[in-house]
């Protein structure tokens, strides 16, 4: 046990992490959904640009997941040495895709509808001032 806590602790260490970045983002979506701005510039500026600082999180935290994800699969592909290593690294494979999938379903109601209407509507600005 203790060698598996050894080999597997930046997992737990980064489920937890989710964990508790997702509780703070649904507190987040609340009070956003709670209020309604004008426009999605407002809620992007809304308490000090809050929600790009829980969006630049959600990437760093599916990047990390997916190459702890992908270092697992290659583990698998080379072979593990016993039944333990290989049922717990599918379990963590599992878990991790749940988590993954948690940040992307929590950060895209309100926070990236508004970040893409705000990217869609500077792209179409520069767009049409370029012509």
């Amino acid at each position: 046990m203790i060698k598996f806590l050894k080999t597997q602790w930046y997992k737990i260490v980064y489920v937890a992490a989710v964990i508790i970045y997702l509780f703070f983002l649904n507190g987040l979506n609340h009070k956003l959904l709670r209020y309604n701005f004008e426009n999605s510039f407002k809620l992007i500026e809304y308490d000090d640009y809050i929600a790009l600082k829980f969006f630049a999180f959600a990437v760093i935290f599916i990047f990390i997941g997916a190459v702890i994800i992908c270092i697992d699969i290659k583990r698998l592909r080379i072979g593990l040495e016993n039944m333990v290593e290989i049922v717990s690294t599918l379990i963590f494979i599992v878990v991790l895709a749940l988590m993954i999938t948690l940040i992307i379903h929590f950060i895209m109601v309100p926070i990236l509808q508004a970040i893409l209407t705000c990217a869609l509507l500077v792209v179409g600005a520069c767009a049409s001032a370029s012509n």
